[in-house]
């Protein structure tokens, strides 16, 4: 099976039960529109499914791929104590991509108990460690933007 997607701040909002979906794909065609986006008649002809990364303007689709690497290492467990979690990290990045220090911090937690939320935090903290890799790969002249990172761990998806 190998979809076909189109990026489009209408379609179905991108969430876990999607990236789990597409992770079982032999593959994925995923086709982005630029200004004015692509001819209806396209979509149709190929059986496009419209897909929206979130509510967000994108700049240069820098914000999306950030969000998608987060969402694709994110190890969700809708029966697991911390599954209505909501949890709110933050971070430094340097000019690499890479979190300084090794630093996460708590900011806040709803929808369970101390032992959820700690539960949730760890798994936040090995999902961004896990997605960095050898650093985020994030524009240079951009790096005042992302100096500073806040990331929601929902159960319906990460949010930025």
């Amino acid at each position: 099976r190998w979809p076909m997607v189109y990026l489009s701040p209408r379609g179905r909002r991108f969430d876990q039960a999607m990236a789990r979906d597409w992770a079982a794909c032999d593959g994925i065609t995923m086709l982005c529109g630029r200004f004015e986006g692509v001819d209806q008649r396209v979509l149709d002809h190929y059986g496009f499914q419209e897909v929206s990364l979130g509510d967000f303007v994108l700049t240069g689709g820098e914000i999306a791929g950030f969000k998608d690497a987060m969402n694709a290492c994110w190890i969700y467990d809708p029966a697991g104590i911390a599954a209505n979690v909501v949890l709110t990290v933050e971070f430094n990045l340097t000019p690499e991509g890479k979190v300084v220090n090794n630093e996460i911090r708590f900011v806040s937690a709803t929808g369970g108990d101390q032992a959820a939320f700690d539960l949730a935090f760890r798994n936040a903290r090995s999902t961004i460690f896990r997605c960095q890799g050898n650093g985020y790969d994030l524009p240079a002249d951009k790096y005042d933007q992302w100096r500073e990172v806040q990331v929601i761990f929902d159960p319906s998806g990460v949010k930025f």
